[in-house]
Parts: structure tokens; sequence; C-alpha cells
């Protein structure tokens, strides 16, 4: 019987009966009593087919007739016997062989469910190759996923072995059938499983049998599957977390299909495709956690090159264009330094929020680090971009309120276009970085890429990592340059200057632009207090060394101060500290300097005249100097209102009771001019260069004899 498939096997069995009688007939009357002997493989085929007790009646006919043509009566009990129990074999093998079809069938779905478990990455994806396998490779003849969708249960994925011209969800399915009816059409979304809710609902496997008669509600499941032939019909819910979440439906062309041992198998796949949709939902939450930045709640930087190389994907092959935009806060540090971390941390949510909101659902936004964040746009024109950026800054342009706090903070913007400037994501990053610092070097909001501002910027970058290199390696040089008194040459103090391959002017400001300000700063304070413990022998020297605006705000330099001495036994006295006039208003800096003339530290204004303080507060103010900018110094000879702010801020420091040092003189023009001023104290090139320790030496023990 296995030559038959399973639909047909009972048309088969009949078949081979009959012949097999047809065949025993036919021998009758030439082989006498042993005529009988095809009719045991006629009875176990007509058995097969009939049902047992068919078989049995049929072999007792047989053996009455047998009689009655003349078999020896002798024979007939036993044979009647024999054909008997072949009829109730052929019943009885069938039913096994079906058990054991069905079993193998239930076995063939749970290796479906193990393998499109082991394969899928998504929910969706394993929800639909279950289905469209469960049809096409275990043997069923359709195979429909129910679950949850928009607050109702509706078909997610359906699988079918044959008949369906259009089987994709969201169209309609058009089935040929011969024996049932001619051409129809379904909706499959539309599918509703009438026989199953009830027992689902319980939590319950539900099993129904269709008939010969078409099932009276059209937009059935069953009317699907009696139009494909189908016979019976189970539904297994799937239970995620211990709940009730859908139900898997199976539909077999076979009336005796889904028994216990069939039924028991299909369960058990139906349990492992719940876990496997909750292991694949735990592992998204954990991706979605892994890309995520735990601060703000959108993208960090893995999830955006995730996400990003998707929807570059995306963008490729439909032929669009995307742009991505680099955004860098600008002066945030200065919050987080003032306030403290807690509130630039909320400063930051915000800015999150609002680059959200100034974004489409299809565009992506993350933040890269520290106060840097970037958006990846799917662009229909370039108008796009002009919208977001012209949103960006409506959004930013608002104050940023935290607690009793008001901020208002702006943004450097650079953008790179795909495919025009670059077809990665990285190398798209990268550009976009390279036009926000361009933005932020020329004072702008937004700079979109250039190419030929990105060698100038590379160049940038590589003096960035080898600055840092050469803090990290202390291979930034200190010299020392004397302020002398004049008439007389008198050494009064050295101030230490920072030197490296590049100027001044140069690596100074970029140290304070990347952050390095109080790395650099603190490396010239440890070079020049060990330098000072060994110039003890000169009488203590007064050495001075300048401190940017963001190491004034560091809450390091306090301990640092007191540490450092205290480790080099070197009195406060010995250090004077040059402070830029910008930040001295603030309530933080004033607290600092009290402390600071508290434990003896000198305090000198650094370009005295740039800032804003007045006669008043420089009284108030613990200083011992104040500087002249080299700038009014150079222009003494052709400028009489340099030559004016430099008489008033001499007046100024004899009024406060404060020296006064005239910096960057390099011609004996400008020294004359600054005596008849009153200037006593100078500092410049006109009386040398600025010295190494070794050659600071002489002039040392020259002024401590």
């Amino acid at each position: 019987m296995g030559v038959c498939s399973e639909r047909r096997q009972t048309a088969c069995s009949l078949a081979i009966g009959a012949g097999l009688l047809v065949l025993t007939a036919a021998l009758w009357p030439r082989a006498g009593n042993f005529a009988w002997l095809p009719l045991f493989p006629a009875l176990f085929s007509l058995g097969w087919g009939l049902g047992a007790w068919a078989g049995g009646a049929l072999g007792v006919i047989t053996g009455v007739a047998a009689t009655a043509a003349g078999m020896d009566p002798a024979l007939v009990p036993l044979v009647v016997v024999l054909l008997a129990l072949s009829g109730f074999a052929g019943t009885y093998l069938r039913r096994r062989l079906e058990a054991l079809n069905h079993e193998n069938r239930g076995l063939a779905l749970l290796g479906v469910v193990g393998e499109a478990a082991t394969e899928s990455t998504r929910e969706d994806r394993l929800i639909q190759e279950v289905a469209q396998r469960a049809a096409t490779r275990a043997g069923y003849t359709m195979a429909v996923i129910f679950g949850p969708e928009e607050g109702a249960i509706h078909p997610l994925a359906v699988g079918l072995a044959r008949g369906i011209l259009w089987p994709e969800m969201g169209g309609s399915a058009r089935v040929s059938h011969r024996k049932r009816q001619g051409r129809a059409a379904w909706d499959l979304r539309s599918l509703k499983t009438g026989f199953a809710a009830p027992a689902v609902e319980r939590g319950e496997t539900a099993r129904a049998t269709l008939g010969r008669r078409r099932p009276e509600h059209p937009d059935a499941f069953e009317n699907l599957a009696w139009a494909l032939g189908a016979r019976a019909l189970l539904a297994v819910p799937i239970r995620r977390r211990k709940r009730v979440w859908g139900y898997l439906v199976l539909a077999a062309d076979d009336p005796g299909a889904f028994d216990e041992g069939e039924r028991r198998v299909v369960e058990e796949a139906v349990r492992m495709l719940g876990q496997a949709l909750d292991r694949l939902k735990l592992e998204h939450e954990v991706a979605e956690l892994s890309y995520s930045d735990p601060l703000t709640g959108v993208l960090n930087r893995r999830g955006f090159f995730d996400r990003g190389r998707k929807l570059l994907k995306y963008v490729r092959e439909n032929e669009r264009k995307a742009a991505v935009i680099y955004l860098d806060l600008n002066h945030f540090k200065d919050v987080n330094d003032t306030h403290g971390h807690a509130v630039g941390d909320e400063v930051l949510r915000q800015v999150a929020d609002r680059l959200v909101s100034a974004v489409r659902s299809r565009d992506l936004v993350a933040r890269l680090g520290g106060d840097e964040f970037a958006a990846l746009l799917d662009l229909d024109s370039m108008h796009v971009v002009e919208n977001f950026l012209s949103r960006l800054m409506r959004v930013l342009k608002r104050p940023f309120t935290v607690g009793e706090h008001k901020f208002h903070l702006d943004a450097s913007t650079g953008v790179a276009v795909y495919p025009v400037d670059g077809e990665d994501l990285a190398e798209l990053l990268r550009k976009s970085d390279s036009a926000m610092f361009r933005a932020k070097r020329e004072g702008k909001r937004v700079a979109f890429y250039n190419p030929q501002a990105d060698e100038a910027l590379a160049r940038r970058f590589q003096l960035e990592r080898e600055l840092k290199s050469a803090i990290e390696n202390r291979t930034i040089r200190v010299v020392y340059q004397p302020v002398r008194r004049y008439p007389g040459g008198e050494v009064v103090f050295l101030e230490a200057l920072a030197r490296w391959k590049e100027p001044p002017e140069v690596f100074v400001p970029l140290a304070e632009e990347i952050g390095l300000a109080w790395e650099l700063d603190r490396l010239v304070l440890e070079e020049v207090l060990k330098q000072l413990a060994a110039w003890q022998a000169y009488g203590r020297p007064l050495v001075s060394v300048n401190i940017s605006t963001r190491s004034l705000l560091e809450a390091r330099l306090l301990p640092f101060l007191e540490e450092t001495l205290a480790a080099y036994q070197l009195p406060p006295g010995s250090l004077a500290l040059e402070l830029p006039e910008s930040p001295l208003e603030q309530a933080h800096t004033l607290e600092l300097l009290a402390k600071l003339w508290r434990m003896g530290v000198r305090l000198l204004i650094d370009d005295f005249g740039v800032g804003f303080l007045s006669l008043a507060q420089i009284k108030d103010l613990p200083f011992d100097f104040i500087e002249l900018p080299k700038d009014f110094v150079k222009e003494l000879e052709e400028n009489t209102g340099a030559l004016a702010v430099a008489e008033a801020v001499r007046a100024l420091g004899e009024r406060a009771g404060v020296a006064v040092v005239a910096e960057g003189v390099e011609t004996e023009e400008e020294l004359s001019t600054l005596l008849q001023l009153g200037y006593g104290l100078f500092k410049g090139h006109y009386f040398g260069p600025a010295l190494t320790a070794q050659e600071a030496e002489p002039l040392l023990k020259e002024a401590s004899a």
C-alpha cells in the first residue's frame, strides 16, 4: 500500500482486493481447493480499505461461497478463520501505519520549528518560516499562525502546500481544487477560526473534522481549508511567558489526522515555537539595550552603524540619497564644569529629545559620545536636509531648563551627502565630522563637506593626536622667561612657558578645544614645582605659570597644588599663577582665588584689559601683579589710544597697590616709552630669549648672591 498516497489508500486497497477476487474466480475451475489462496491478500486489501468488520464479514461470506463451490468441508472452518483474520490484519496494519505516519508528520514539524528557530534572527521571520515549512516540508495541507496585532488576533503567516497562485500575506490566495470548487479567492488577512477560538481562549488544543459540505462562513479559515481538500483541522495555543499569545492551526487531507500521538508531538513543537519567540524577543531587547545610549535613549555609536548600514542599503537599492549630520554642542563643557555632571546629563537628554523631534520616523538619531550627536536622513531631495537644519536650529534656540538653571546652547553642524561625498557610513561620518570642525573653527552653525578643506582638517586631526601623545609621554618642554626690573636688570621672577614643535599660539588653544587644557597645565606645573625644589638653594625664586580658563574650573587644581607643594616641601609663595581675566567674575573662580591667596600662592592677571574687570574689582581681588598685554606694547608708537591705555593700566595698578608688568618688550623704543609712563617691570625678547632650566641657573645664582 506504500505505493499509494495517503489520500488514495482506500481506493487503492479496494482496487487491489477486487482484482485479486477476480483472479480467484478465474483460477477456481482449474485450481480446485487451492484457488482460495489469492483470497488472503484480497481480503487483506479489502480489510485495509473497508475496515476490520467488513474484511471479517467478507471472509465468512467467501468461506460459505467456497463450500457451495465444492471445497472440502473439513477445510472450510480453517479458510473462514484465516480469511477473517486477513481482513482484520489489513485494518490493524493500516491503522498502525497511519498512526506512525501521523506521528512522523508531527516529528517533521518539530524538526521544522527547531531548524527555523536556529536560522531566524527576528520574530516575524521565524513565524513566516514555520508556517511555510509546515506546509511544504512537514506535509500539512495548510498552516496558519495567528497572533496579536493592533489589539486583535490576526493571521501573521500562512503556509500552503498546493493550489496557491499568490500566497503572500496582504494579497489574496487563489485556490484551484477539482473536488471542491472551481476557483475562489480569499484575503489571507481576513481569515477567522471559529472552531478554535473557545478552546484556545481556555488554553486548550482544539480539533475539527470537515465534512463534504462547504462551511457556512465564507471568510472562515475552515472554508479555505475545505477548498484545498482538507478533512481535519488542529489548533494549538502558542504560549509566551506562560500566557496564551496566539495559536497555530494545521490542516490535513486525511480525516484520521491529529490522533493522540500526532497531537502530542505537535503540541511539543508549538511549545518549542513559543520558547523560540521568547528567546528572540529577549535577544532583541538585549540588542536594543546594546544599541541604545543609556543616558538619552537614542542610538549609540554601535547602533548607529548597524541601523545606518541597513538604511544606506535601502537607499542604495532604491537609488535615493542620504545625508549624515554631525552635531557638536558649543561650550557644553562649561555646563558640566560649572553646574556638575547631573545637570549636564539632563541637558544632553533634552538635546536628544529635541533632535528626535526634528527628524522623521524613518531617520536615525544617535549620541556618539560626550556632547556629540549624529543623524542619518533618507532624502527625497536636498530640501529634506534644509528643513531638518531649520527645525534643528529652531529647537536648539529655546533655552534648556534644569531646575532653577537656564542654558542657551548652540551647536556646530557638519553635513556629508551620500553618494556624492562617500558611499560608506564610516566615510560619511568622518567627512561630516570634518565639516563640523570647519563650522566650529569658522564660527558657523552649519558647514557642508568640502573636499578642499579635508586636507587641512586631516592635518588638524594629526596635530591633535600628536599633542595628546606629547602630553602623555611628557615631551612638552618648559622654558623660563625672566621678568626684570629696569633700570638695573634685576630678575624679579621667571615665567614658565610650554614649548613644543608647534608655537604656543597654535597648540595651547588646541589643547583647550580638545579638552586637554588641564592635562597640559598639570604637566607644566609638575615640571615647574620639581625644578623649584632643585632651585631652593638659590634663595627660593618665584616662578609664574599660565593657567587656562578650563583649568580654573577644574576641581582637581587646588588639591593638586596642595599635595605637590607639600611633596616637594615648597613654600606656596614661590609659585605664582597667571590667570586669564575672563572667568574672574564667576563665583566659583572668586572662591578659588580666596583659597589660593590663603594658601600663600601669588596671583597675576594675564593680559589685563581684554576683559571687563573694573578698578574696584582689582582692588578687592587678592592679586600681586597685573600684565599689560603685548598687543598694547606693540602699538605704543603708532596708536595714541594704546598709549593712553598703557598709562591708565599703570596708574590703576599703582592705586590698587598691584605691580604692573609690561610683556612682549622687543625694542629699545618700546622700553623707553614704557619707562616714561612709569613702568618698572618688563619681560620680552629685548632682555633675551626664554631660557632652559640649566641656562637660568646663573641668573638665579647672581640674584641670590
